[in-house]
């Protein structure tokens, strides 16, 4: 399993969660009265939410990926270049929506990489999540030296690097990135792109579970911060838990194009299949379950 995304601080702990949160609180940290140890934070969204989310930012909002430039970074706050996007996001929609074509080259690479990384995961990969193992020689020899290397690094760095590392090998980049400018993806494209990310056992972290990503169960953070409503809890946290005095505001970070704080995502869901989304579901029961989400509002 990969390592939870943490920051260990003197004050909190902090789980996957909002930029804006760690932003306010690194400007802040010196401020706030000394604890005796951090208080484990972990902040959560409605899963619907941040699969739109994630569409919008990562995905353009449908746009064809040549609109990602210096204005729509500029707008969106994003740091990525327009090649970084295209390997860590869009070419692998491309290949799993069938827009590329899934050559035997790379269904093979794939098979292996899911084949030792459960391998590896299920032999060597401590209660506590603290990686036991390196390639061996042996390893190395059945499956091969890159694809155990790119294990190595889906088991420190994340499983989405096992799907990026397939694509980056079988398949040339300038070609794909010459071809494919023109390209973008409807919102069921991505849905069905995240539902094969899971399926593969490699989902990025935007849209992996937080049961997956955090194990909360295990964890057990002392707060759990909705971003719904947010600004609301934080203050109470950083007041009433953290001693200080001053009100806390929010800013707002990774802004969409085109896109309003108020604006309802439902539409999104409107034109999904009813077995698309049931796929979804399933895949985010245990996030709905844990952080009471309800679906029905979409």
């Amino acid at each position: 399993m990969p390592s939870p995304d943490l920051n260990c601080e003197s004050h909190i702990r902090i789980d996957v969660g909002s930029s804006s949160f760690r932003r306010v609180y690194q400007e802040l940290k010196d401020l706030i009265p000394a604890t005796h140890q951090p208080v484990e934070v972990m902040m959560v969204r409605h899963p619907l939410a941040r699969l739109t989310s994630a569409y919008r930012d990562k995905f353009l909002d449908g746009n064809q990926l040549h609109k990602y430039n210096d204005e729509w970074r500029n707008i969106t706050q994003s740091k990525d270049s327009w090649g970084t996007r295209f390997v860590k996001f869009w070419l692998p929609a491309l290949i799993s929506t069938g827009t590329l074509t899934q050559t035997a080259e790379f269904k093979e690479m794939l098979h292996k990489i899911r084949e030792a990384y459960h391998r590896c995961t299920s032999h060597y990969v401590g209660q506590t999540e603290g990686i036991l193992w390196r390639p061996s020689v042996q390893e190395k020899k059945i499956y091969g030296e890159q694809v155990m290397n790119t294990v190595y690094n889906m088991l420190h760095i994340g499983p989405y690097i096992g799907v990026i590392n397939a694509c980056m090998n079988t398949y040339s980049l300038t070609n794909a990135m010459e071809m494919c400018q023109n390209a973008s993806f409807t919102f069921s494209q991505f849905l069905r792109h995240v539902v094969w990310t899971h399926e593969q056992g490699m989902p990025d972290v935007h849209w992996m579970t937080y049961t997956e990503n955090c194990d909360p169960c295990r964890r057990r953070p002392d707060y759990i911060l909705k971003l719904e409503t947010v600004q609301e809890e934080i203050n109470h946290l950083f007041h009433h838990v953290l001693g200080f005095g001053k009100k806390i505001i929010l800013p707002v970070q990774h802004r969409s194009v085109g896109h309003s704080l108020d604006h309802t995502d439902s539409h999104y869901y409107a034109n999904v299949s009813p077995k698309l989304m049931q796929r979804i579901l399933h895949i985010y029961r245990h996030d709905f379950a844990l952080f009471g989400y309800k679906h029905d509002v979409y």
